[in-house]
């Protein structure tokens, strides 16, 4: 096991999926679980830094891009 698939690995037991990974460092799903399997040696240019940052342990999970609601009751 490479450093990028026990990476993935230790993010999906903080409870990330492939799919949270992918939008997280701004790549496909499939192109994270070709790295997580081997098929990939390993994620290429900013996805690469973006996957290494990714700290659970210590940030957090990464926002959702979900919308909040505002009220017009101001």
């Amino acid at each position: 096991m490479n450093i990028w698939q026990t990476k993935i690995s230790k993010l999906e037991a903080y409870g990330f999926t492939l799919s949270g990974i992918a939008r997280a460092i701004g790549i496909e799903p499939q192109s994270v679980s070709d790295i997580k399997h081997g098929r990939t040696k390993e994620p290429r240019g900013m996805a690469a830094v973006k996957l290494y940052q990714l700290r659970p342990d210590i940030f957090g999970t990464p926002p959702t891009n979900h919308r909040q609601e505002v009220s017009d009751a101001a």
